[in-house]
């Protein structure tokens, strides 16, 4: 079976938006934004298994969901992002002498 174009155009579109979405998920790691990595493909992967129940086409129906569930991955990273400032969770530098960090004498 042949799939239509339209059908193809959603397939690429949203392997696009995966491939952001590993982008953007390298970037917030490497800020510190792990919890909002986490939270954004928790929210995927809802999206995606929230549409089991959509009567239709299967293949029509998980193309689509695919397209909403990396669209909407790439949503929360790049809100994360843009809420933040680009600084998810990048910790201040400990104070001397306080926690792990100190080089107190036992």
């Amino acid at each position: 079976m042949l799939l239509p174009g339209w059908l193809m155009a959603v397939l690429a579109l949203s392997s696009l938006l995966l491939m952001a979405a590993h982008v953007l998920q390298a970037l917030l790691v490497a800020v510190g934004g792990h919890r909002a990595v986490a939270l954004a493909w928790i929210t995927g992967a809802g999206a995606l298994a929230g549409t089991i129940l959509v009567p239709g086409d299967p293949i029509v129906i998980s193309a689509w969901a695919q397209l909403g569930a990396c669209a909407l991955v790439v949503a929360v990273m790049v809100g994360t992002l843009v809420t933040t400032g680009g600084r998810a969770a990048v910790p201040e530098r400990p104070t001397p002498g306080y926690g792990a960090w100190s080089r107190r004498p036992l």
